[in-house]
């Protein structure tokens, strides 16, 4: 049994590749917002996932990955960008390489908005497909009206940035093999409860 359980995951990390396509970004601060009309403030969070395996911005300067939707939680009430968005970053440690944030594309206007930008010395020869953090960063820009999915959406004052996270998700072959993994431990465990009963 021991056997086929070490075959079986030594079959499935071969699925996980060495380094995921996807990446997480996490922001945290504190405002206040107008959604909709409606004003909501205190602590918030912004999540999004990016797919790193294209680099949309042509100038070599800058990095920038498409994210799914930047999400943006705040006073009880979750919003979600609905037009495309980008994560920025400057990696060639210049000094724009101090920046990160978000941009948002309006195909009826065609243009780019500025969602949010945050500095941070660690931003500089930082690549975005990579892991960092959490780090201290300083808000840059706070942005304007966006599209969400709750209406627009703009900050009432500058938002104050504290900390900026990028973690790796995990992909398919990853979370088969984690599945598989705590399985296998559940199915031991449940063997050795029951071998320890019957000599009781």
């Amino acid at each position: 049994m021991k056997t086929m359980l070490a075959a079986l995951l030594c079959a499935l990390s071969t699925l996980a590749p060495a380094s995921a396509a996807s990446i997480v970004y996490t922001t945290t601060g504190s405002g206040s917002a107008l959604v909709d009309g409606v004003v909501y403030s205190g602590a918030f969070t912004e999540t999004a996932t990016a797919d790193t395996s294209v680099d949309y911005n042509p100038t070599a300067a800058i990095t920038a990955f498409l994210v799914d939707s930047l999400k943006i939680t705040i006073g009880g009430i979750t919003v979600s960008t609905n037009t495309p968005t980008l994560f920025f970053t400057n990696v060639t440690g210049l000094p724009i390489g101090t920046i990160a944030g978000y941009v948002q594309y309006d195909p009826v206007t065609n243009s780019v908005a500025n969602i949010l930008a945050i500095g941070s010395p660690q931003f500089a020869g930082y690549d975005p497909a990579t892991a960092i953090g959490p780090i201290a960063v300083n808000t840059l820009s706070g942005g304007s009206a966006r599209l969400t999915d709750h209406g627009a959406f703009s900050w009432i004052a500058t938002p104050v940035y504290s900390t900026f996270t990028a973690t790796p998700a995990p992909e398919p072959g990853a979370w088969a093999v984690m599945v598989v993994g705590f399985g296998a431990i559940g199915i031991a465990l449940r063997r050795r409860t029951i071998t320890v009963a019957r000599h009781t």
